[in-house]
């Protein structure tokens, strides 16, 4: 299995970390359109469903990964 933006030359800690999610057996690509150095996003493999992740890095440089995951409220919820 190819690690994401496997076309682009990754550091080794990136490379880690794409491997680590996938063999956590998560499913790992690449987040489009978006202008960080390192942006995967992140989901359990199918046919599971659960919460995604967006685990970027803005520049090769950066020393830090930033993890992030969406949160959907009902509209009901968020009244009370």
């Amino acid at each position: 299995m190819g690690t994401p933006l496997e076309s682009k030359l990754l550091d080794e800690m990136s490379q880690k970390v794409s491997r680590w999610l996938q063999e956590a057996g998560l499913s790992v690509s690449n987040t489009q359109n978006v202008p960080d150095y390192y942006n995967v996003t992140v989901s359990p493999a199918p046919p599971a469903t659960g919460p995604v992740l967006t685990v970027a890095k803005p520049k090769a440089e950066t020393p830090f990964y930033a993890v992030g995951m969406g949160v959907s409220i009902h509209p009901d919820q968020r009244t009370k």
